[in-house]
């Protein structure tokens, strides 16, 4: 099916994840998107994000707690929007994830988010450049004055991705995986039968060369997977103007 120029695509919101390293400064039964920042949850952050992008269908990927989203989620989703539920029994990884999200999935190309990281990639322009490129999936990317706990993309100007690199603890600039995709169903076609899998490791690296494209983004990033950079969310948002 190929979308029209109106065509929204509906979201996976990748919120199943452990979190572990944040597990001191959040306690056992606060998952990483529902950590609070200037008195709000990151999920609503990231759900205010989606509804500025006019995206009003989303799906939580949820697994670890998954209770705690579905009931505390009605009273911050922004009005309108379509919030279902996945839910994985054992945790099957973000590719996993994925898979079990699709049944909930009505558009092709559809958005993949992770939980536990924001950039406001413009969608819309995100979206025409995917379907202009004619892409498998396109990765948002963003650049980052420090890659030292990043690996790293390698891409072409005209957004074909060659290589991922693995993180070398240089303290150097670069562009980075930003947590938002698009992605076609053949995109995973390759693990829809694992028991387990990693987009970033298992999905993405089978399509270099062959259909995997970058989108560069000019916008700030955080992800909040360590102590100092949950620390440092609140200003972060502050600058971004989510008061």
């Amino acid at each position: 099916m190929e979308p029209s120029e109106s065509h929204c695509p509906d979201v996976v919101l990748l919120v199943g994840g452990l979190g572990t390293r944040l597990r001191a400064a959040l306690g056992e039964g606060t998952p990483k998107p529902l950590a609070i920042i200037r008195g709000r949850p990151f999920l609503w952050y990231l759900l205010r994000y989606v509804s500025e992008q006019q995206l009003h269908r989303i799906t939580l990927a949820t697994a670890h707690l998954s209770e705690a989203f579905q009931t505390e989620f009605q009273s911050y989703a922004p009005d309108g929007m379509d919030i279902r539920f996945s839910f994985e029994a054992s945790p099957r990884g973000t590719g996993g994830a994925v898979v079990e999200a699709l049944p909930a999935v009505e558009t092709e190309p559809f958005v993949v988010m992770n939980g536990d990281s924001f950039v406001r990639a413009p969608l819309k322009q995100m979206l025409e450049s995917h379907l202009k490129s004619g892409a498998v999936a396109t990765l948002a990317l963003v650049k980052v004055p420090d890659t030292a706990r990043f690996g790293t993309v390698a891409v072409e100007p005209d957004g074909v991705i060659t290589a991922f690199r693995e993180k070398t603890g240089l303290q150097e600039p670069g562009w980075i995986n930003a947590g938002v995709y698009l992605l076609s169903r053949r995109a995973i076609e390759p693990v829809l039968k694992l028991e387990t899998s990693s987009i970033e490791k298992d999905v993405f690296p089978l399509w270099v060369g062959n259909g995997l494209h970058g989108f560069k983004v000019d916008s700030p990033f955080i992800d909040i997977g360590l102590p100092e950079t949950y620390e440092a969310a609140g200003a972060f948002f502050e600058e971004c103007g989510y008061a």
